[in-house]
């Protein structure tokens, strides 16, 4: 399944599949950072805002979740990494990306 990460029960659990399923058809199956169309097989990933390993009271929380395409989801990882922070502005870039 896309936007999971395997050997994390978490991501098995009925309770994130529900959350993913909402916040993707609430973003209507586009991408929040750039609106790409984010229904094809793989194209698609709900990703927290803010890390799990750090708030793992958010995991479930609507307002930490966000719909991203592939491109975006990996942009966003780079720079968290790249910045060395676990949550990113809202826009989930740093200013000049």
């Amino acid at each position: 399944m896309p936007g999971t990460m395997p050997g994390d029960p978490f991501y098995q659990s009925p309770a994130w599949k529900a959350m993913r399923a909402r916040v993707l058809r609430e973003a209507g199956y586009r991408c929040e950072l750039c609106g790409a169309d984010i229904r094809g097989f793989k194209a698609n990933t709900v990703d927290h805002k803010v890390r799990r390993r750090l708030r793992p009271d958010l995991a479930l929380e609507r307002t930490n979740l966000w719909a991203l395409c592939t491109h975006c989801h990996n942009a966003h990882k780079q720079a968290a990494e790249a910045t060395g922070r676990d949550m990113l502005p809202p826009s989930g870039l740093p200013e000049g990306w």
